[in-house]
């Protein structure tokens, strides 16, 4: 069984953790136009959002073993954490989604008629298996 966390709180800790990153980027890279990948960097590896930084700088801007090592760092304690809390948060949600199709009783089919009529921008990803519309 998953170990319970509130959901709420992953959320705000993630909402938090961007406010935070934002204005890191601003003060200690002075960027003022945040790319996409930077906003949401939760997905990245620590040289993934090392590259987009990297990007996201003036082209004659290079980085320097220490602003980088620095990155990483800066990875390792805002990126990750909340990264991980996002992976449990997704665990949570879908035992939460197998739980309530379990309690209606649903079949398979069921779930996956379910699935293929859903709106394209579900919360949550199709279970294994069942194929979802694609958000347009």
């Amino acid at each position: 069984m998953l170990q319970y966390r509130p959901l709420a709180k992953f959320t705000t800790d993630a909402h938090a953790a961007r406010r935070l990153l934002a204005d890191w980027y601003r003060q200690g890279w002075d960027l003022e136009r945040i790319p996409h990948a930077l906003r949401e960097p939760f997905a990245l590896t620590a040289d993934q959002f090392i590259a987009a930084i990297r990007k996201a700088l003036p082209r004659t801007r290079r980085l320097t073993a220490a602003e980088i090592e620095h990155t990483r760092r800066e990875h390792a304690n805002s990126v990750a954490p909340i990264a991980r809390r996002l992976v449990e948060a997704a665990r949570h949600e879908r035992e939460l989604d197998r739980l309530v199709n379990h309690a209606y009783g649903l079949t398979a089919d069921e779930v996956a008629l379910m699935w293929r009529t859903a709106p394209p921008r579900m919360p949550i990803a199709a279970p294994a298996g069942v194929e979802a519309p694609e958000a347009g």
